[in-house]
């Protein structure tokens, strides 16, 4: 899986309040080459003021690596605010859940807003999972 030929993606956005994990993804996904961008940002927040502020649905990230557990606004506060907005088109964007958390009120939550869980470390196996599975 590895050596395959993946179709790379126009844009990921990583949203987690740890620097050194916001470091080691950026870094695997640059060294596997699926995507012309990669976005940071540090909560929820600062997640939704970017993608609000880019131009358009073309412009919208394809792809959000999202932690549960972080200052401002928490993913699961995404996640609702997210669904809430009237973005055009935000239904093309995937959101994944990469997070460290076991706990079963998480497990809930996650079920609940539909998303997929990935525990952290992202690793490359599940990045190139994923990008097959998403956009095959």
């Amino acid at each position: 899986m590895l050596g395959e030929k993946l179709k790379k993606i126009k844009s990921i956005l990583l949203v987690d309040d740890d620097p050194i994990t916001n470091f080691i993804n950026h870094n695997l996904i640059k060294r596997l080459s699926i995507a012309e961008t990669i976005a940071v940002k540090h909560n929820g927040y600062e997640a939704l003021q970017y993608i609000e502020t880019q131009s358009g649905p073309d412009k919208y990230p394809d792809l959000i690596f999202l932690d549960i557990n972080m200052p401002v606004m928490n993913g699961f506060e995404f996640l609702e605010t997210f669904q809430n907005t009237t973005l055009p088109e935000k239904e093309k964007i995937k959101i994944i859940i990469l997070s460290s958390s076991i706990s079963p009120k998480d497990l809930k939550k996650i079920k609940f807003f539909n998303v997929e869980l990935i525990s952290k470390p992202l690793k490359s196996q599940d990045l190139l999972s994923i990008i097959n599975k998403i956009y095959p």
